[in-house]
């Protein structure tokens, strides 16, 4: 397997098991499986790691477009950062894509 298929299927293993049933449940039909999508796709390569400003903006819009592709009329809003908070917070834990996406000074391997 190629370097850069690892990171996609490690990705997507991550956003499955970051954000499951009991992260969105009541949400709506199909809400899940495409919060999931969403999350295994989302480039964390263009993450902001400048400031706070620039992260949140960046975060802001993630939610905004992650609202976009769910399937249900209302716009979940909570529901959906959560989704992402739950998905950064285990991309940032996992050692592989934390040191594939941010490289030092915030390569995982020297958080000892």
């Amino acid at each position: 397997m190629k370097p850069k298929d690892f990171i996609t299927t490690l990705q997507r293993m991550v956003a499955v098991t970051a954000v499951g049933p009991s992260a969105l449940r009541g949400q709506g039909e199909g809400v899940l499986g495409a919060a999931q999508d969403f999350l295994a796709r989302l480039s964390l390569a263009r993450l902001p790691k400048s400031n706070a400003k620039r992260f949140r903006a960046w975060l802001d819009r993630k939610t905004e477009a992650i609202l976009d592709v769910l399937p249900v009329e209302n716009r979940p809003w909570g529901a959906a950062r959560k989704a992402i908070n739950l998905f950064l917070r285990d991309a940032l834990y996992n050692q592989y894509l934390c040191s594939y996406f941010w490289p030092a000074p915030y390569d995982c391997t020297t958080c000892k």
